[in-house]
């Protein structure tokens, strides 16, 4: 099983399949080296097809099997197709070999991102994944059986709202915070992760997710956000329907507006870095912590 390096450039040759993507830095000074788009709209990607399969309290669509029976591996087809692009933004932006990298993965689903990256990583990695529950945890667990040793922790239950619900007290918000390893706490991680969670579920979920990144992130660390938006007001007709379909199902679903996020997480001491263009009409959309 290919090691850390080894792995990056079958990464890269398969984000290279895809053109381009279009990275648009918001603001240059936070991102170093990177030069904004000269174009105010993002185009409109590529068609939107069979994207939702993460079976947890925030997903909906279907699961199979990565092996036969008892394997307990699930596989979430849009984690399959999206994984290797994910993967290939975030290693560019990363600290560099040989530094540690710390990543606290909000809402891991099956654990497919998970492995990916620890492989690519290596012994680097220190990986967190969370959910709200644990009926996917077997799933991570066995996923994480195949990544370099210990680069993936054991999965913990974490429930972001109550980091920015006052309503259900600070008592939860300890409770939350607590399940977390001591080196992921007080500006321990370098990266907090969320794929696929805010368009399915409370918009409150999307304020306790940048008010937990706030406490764990370094200063300058990265909260990135993968999934559908609405830019400008706008978003191609594949999009609206899904998004017609989510709010069908729970009326505080649906695809959120970039420019609420960006204020949401303006609240909790971030500024948008950069956006990146991903296959299915998604955005990997990329939050720097301030300095404190």
């Amino acid at each position: 099983m290919l090691r850390g390096a080894g792995l990056l450039p079958l990464l890269l040759a398969s984000a290279a399949a895809w053109r381009p993507p279009l990275s648009r830095t918001l603001n240059p000074s936070l991102s170093p080296g990177r030069s904004p788009s000269r174009s105010p709209n993002l185009s409109p990607g590529l068609a939107l097809s069979l994207r939702r399969g993460m079976a947890t309290s925030h997903r909906t669509g279907a699961l199979g099997s990565a092996g036969g029976e008892g394997d307990a591996r699930r596989v979430s087809p849009s984690a399959e197709r999206n994984k290797g692009f994910i993967a290939a933004v975030l290693l560019e932006r990363l600290p560099p070999a040989p530094e540690p990298v710390r990543v606290l993965e909000v809402a891991s689903g099956t654990g497919q991102h998970a492995a990916h990256m620890a492989e690519a990583l290596g012994p680097r990695c220190v990986w967190q994944p969370t959910e709200l529950d644990d009926g996917s945890f077997e799933s991570v667990k066995a996923w994480a059986a195949d990544a370099p040793p210990g680069t993936i922790l054991p999965p913990v239950a974490v429930d972001v709202m109550p980091f920015a619900d006052a309503e259900l007290g600070a008592a939860a918000a300890a409770a939350q915070r607590e399940a977390l390893p001591e080196e992921l706490r007080g500006d321990g991680a370098d990266l907090v992760l969320n794929c696929n969670m805010i368009h399915i579920s409370p918009w409150a979920c999307t304020a306790g997710l940048f008010a937990l990144a706030a406490e764990v992130l370094r200063p300058d660390g990265l909260c990135v956000l993968y999934g559908p938006f609405r830019v400008n007001g706008e978003m191609v007709e594949s999009n609206q329907n899904f998004d017609l379909s989510l709010k069908s199902r729970d009326p505080a679903w649906g695809i959120r507006d970039l420019e609420a996020v960006e204020a949401e997480a303006q609240r909790f001491g971030f500024a948008l870095a950069e956006t990146v263009e991903m296959p299915a009409n998604n955005l990997v959309v990329l939050f720097k912590r301030s300095q404190p």
